[in-house]
């Protein structure tokens, strides 16, 4: 998809974020059904170890919030909408709710579309390309808003501030313990994988794209036991079939 958008951030800043959600999106097959592309939220009564459940219940919590009639014909905008998956999932539980989703990212609108064009509510739902900071409507235009966006911390600088982050979205947030592994199991084992073909140590500024891609997908075609033992790829063929 060759297309521009018209956005108040800076070219190579864009680019970057076009770049990464890109490549990365097909990253997020093993981790949802639906192409969540958050995490999830839990309460009591929730199977924790059924994450899809948990991933539609951050989507449930957020439209809640907006306090919308339920019967009412409604317009609302999601913000950096990924691959449309919460605009599924409110369109699904409000008979008269139209969403908009908007995204800087090609690839995003591209599976959005394909994924919404055989839903049931596909009439409710549309995906544009446009900088949700510079939307090209009136300001009392849609009757809600929301964006999710989800994060994981580190050890690293970019969160030298955590706690005015914490402060201003009055959210808690967690580290995990230095040298305490199983704090991050999914992610120390997907590490463990990687180091098979990128030993630790080995200088990464060495490694090409063509190469990059080769590990990616042996790694996208190897049978994961939390899978069933089917690979990610076949996970998501299965799911493009069922969309």
């Amino acid at each position: 998809m060759d297309q521009e958008v018209k956005t108040s951030s800076k070219p190579e800043y864009v680019q970057g974020i076009i770049q990464y959600y890109s490549e990365a999106g097909m990253d997020y097959q093993p981790w949802s059904r639906r192409l969540n592309m958050h995490f999830g939220y839990f309460r009591f009564g929730l199977n924790p170890f059924n994450r899809e459940s948990l991933l539609d219940e951050m989507s449930r919590q957020v439209v809640t919030r907006l306090q919308l009639d339920h019967d009412a014909e409604n317009q609302l905008v999601d913000l950096g909408c990924g691959v449309g998956a919460s605009a599924r999932y409110a369109v699904e539980h409000y008979p008269h709710l139209k969403v908009l989703g908007a995204t800087i990212v090609p690839w995003q609108i591209e599976q959005a579309q394909r994924l919404t064009e055989n839903h049931a509510h596909r009439d409710q739902l549309s995906f544009e390309l446009m900088d949700y900071c510079n939307l090209p409507v009136a300001d009392d235009h849609f009757d809600g808003a929301y964006a999710m966006e989800s994060s994981c911390y580190d050890m690293g600088k970019e969160f030298a501030y955590h706690r005015q982050i914490s402060e201003a979205l009055d959210v808690d947030g967690y580290f995990a313990h230095p040298y305490h592994s199983w704090q991050r199991g999914l992610n120390e084992n997907h590490n463990g994988l990687i180091r098979q073909y990128l030993p630790k140590g080995m200088a990464l500024n060495e490694i090409t794209r063509k190469e990059i891609r080769i590990i990616q997908d042996k790694l996208n075609n190897r049978p994961r036991k939390t899978l069933g033992y089917k690979t990610p790829n076949e996970v998501y063929e299965e799911m493009k079939l069922a969309s």
